[in-house]
């Protein structure tokens, strides 16, 4: 028997699939796959700037958007960020970036299957 780590929460999923006749759903998630990777680029880019303004603004539009979608480790992710940052903490870079570039990877394939659908 495989066991498989689920990176969107299938019950978000589920209350969001029957939206607008089942044609929500995979318009939300695609714009998620498009707009996720360009916060992660623009959070980069503020953290190499020790902008925490910016860090901010950017983690806390990425965390509400994926918990949006049922990306629940991605949205605390950023939520941890974001947290971070309104205190004054810059996030640690490369090693912030990099685990939520892991995250958004590993949660990519389920996203396309989602779309599949």
């Amino acid at each position: 028997m495989t066991t498989h780590t689920r990176h969107l929460n299938p019950t978000q999923l589920d209350m969001l699939r029957p939206l607008r006749n089942g044609t929500l759903l995979p318009k939300v998630l695609a714009a998620y796959r498009d707009e996720a990777r360009a916060q992660l680029e623009r959070l980069h880019v503020a953290v190499d700037a020790a902008d925490l303004a910016q860090v901010v603004a950017v983690a806390h539009s990425l965390k509400s958007a994926s918990l949006n979608v049922g990306a629940d480790a991605m949205g605390a992710r950023c939520a941890a960020i974001e947290h971070g940052a309104r205190s004054g903490t810059l996030p640690s870079h490369p090693a912030a970036c990099a685990e939520l570039d892991a995250l958004y990877a590993a949660l990519l394939p389920e996203l396309e299957r989602e779309l599949a659908r």
